[in-house]
């Protein structure tokens, strides 16, 4: 499965969103013929949200592809390869196939040329497209498009990320559209041709304010919403987390009272979920580790990882976790991934005197591991490269064949050629010819 699909989505499916008023300027900008357009924004603005609801405002049999290239937080680990060509268009390719139920699956392969790939098949999912409906349209969005040039650049070394191709496309057919989603301070890491329309994603609207209120407590009074719209900055995720707030506790008023005194922006918001979680788990614990390994580790971490780096236990892990949701998640299995960017930087700012601690706590766990626990296996060599201990990484190469205990050989594969691409660089960094050779 991680052959034809390597890079899942992991996007929060919504019910019922609120309606944005901008849907339509973007509906309205597809029928006046519009088939490029980027929607720009702040952090929490809700654009992941706004395509949802396209999604399900276009003409009839229309299909859409959304590729996530946030991941749940995983865009930066040396496991997700979301930016590249190889993997970015092999999942478009096939979820366009998936939706049209079509054989036009793709098989990841090292000769061949990714873009020209996608644009074939892409010629042809518009072909069906048009035989299922004349008035449909075959919607190709990348969400969150500037976190996978971030992911790019920071490779080791620096790689190119997929977008860069996806933007500079030729000629699409008439029923298909392009959006890209990111945020308006990063616009420029995307170097977007002027064949792009750039919207602006707002805030929220009293009347949205009043609608995203009324979706969890329905009835309340005109001047409570219009006090807290202006409480949360009008912002959609900041409203979201007192809203929730107030639904565990059931009552309308902590909605209200997670806001005051002056009202809260997102990191206000978050510091305040920190503060509350100290409190809670009733022990003296240093927060700041937990933030450094949640940002450090790849992602999903097992809870035993997270456990063994930080030296807290599983169980106040798991307490945490809670007490910092929806910002943490956590699958059925126990793993931990993050809901959103905004949450992670906020985590990275919180933990930066930590952070070099962590990652030496890191590579020493997932050395000691890597035999005999699949996630250390794979983690490793970037957790040694991370923590300058790039020795350790030739040594590794020049001693272990392949990462026998990572059962799925398409990921044994995959990380066996992340291992060998790291350790030729760090050969040269460290003036080792002959190393180099050897690997």
């Amino acid at each position: 499965k991680k052959s034809i699909f390597p890079c899942p989505p992991d996007i929060k499916l919504i019910n019922n969103p609120v309606k944005r008023s901008q849907v339509q300027e973007v509906l309205d900008l597809i029928k006046s013929g519009t088939r490029r357009i980027c929607l720009h924004g702040e952090g929490g603005c809700g654009k992941t949200t706004l395509l949802q609801e396209i999604r399900g405002k276009l003409p009839q049999s229309s299909s859409t592809v959304i590729f996530d290239c946030y991941g749940g937080g995983t865009y930066l680990d040396s496991d997700a390869y979301r930016h590249r060509d190889r993997d970015a268009f092999t999942q478009l390719i096939n979820e366009m196939a998936s939706h049209l139920r079509a054989p036009l699956f793709l098989l990841p392969a090292h000769d061949t040329s990714y873009p020209s790939r996608f644009m074939d098949r892409l010629v042809e999912a518009a072909q069906l497209q048009q035989i299922i409906d004349p008035q449909s349209l075959l919607v190709v969005a990348i969400d969150a498009a500037d976190n996978s040039i971030s992911a790019a650049r920071g490779c080791q070394p620096p790689e190119q990320s997929f977008v860069r191709n996806f933007v500079k496309l030729g000629a699409i057919p008439a029923n298909v559209v392009f959006i890209l989603t990111a945020r308006t301070g990063r616009l420029d890491l995307l170097d977007l041709p002027s064949s792009f329309t750039l919207l602006p994603v707002s805030e929220f609207s009293k009347e949205e304010t009043a609608a995203h209120v009324a979706s969890y407590w329905p009835g309340v009074a005109t001047t409570w919403i219009e006090e807290f719209h202006e409480l949360s900055s009008h912002n959609p995720r900041v409203q979201y987390y007192a809203l929730n707030v107030s639904r565990r506790s059931k009552k309308l008023s902590d909605a209200m009272q997670y806001l005051l005194p002056g009202g809260k922006g997102l990191d206000q918001v978050f510091q305040q979920q920190i503060e509350a979680a100290i409190v809670k788990s009733g022990s003296n614990i240093d927060t700041t580790k937990f933030c450094a390994g949640v940002v450090i580790l790849a992602r999903p971490i097992p809870l035993s990882v997270l456990a063994s780096v930080t030296g807290l236990s599983e169980a106040l892990i798991a307490d945490i976790c809670n007490d910092l949701a929806p910002g943490i998640k956590r699958s059925p299995s126990g793993e931990i991934s993050l809901a959103d960017e905004d949450f992670e930087r906020f985590l990275d700012q919180e933990s930066q005197d930590q952070g070099n601690a962590i990652r030496a706590e890191v590579a020493t766990y997932l050395w000691s591991a890597r035999n005999a626990n699949p996630y250390a296996a794979t983690h490793v060599a970037t957790a040694l490269v991370r923590a300058a201990r790039g020795s350790d990484l030739v040594t590794l190469l020049q001693t272990e064949k392949e990462p026998s205990i990572i059962s799925d050989p398409v990921l044994r594969r995959e990380v066996q050629l992340q291992r060998l691409k790291l350790g030729i660089t760090i050969c040269h960094e460290l003036k080792a010819p002959v190393d180099a050779v050897k690997t």
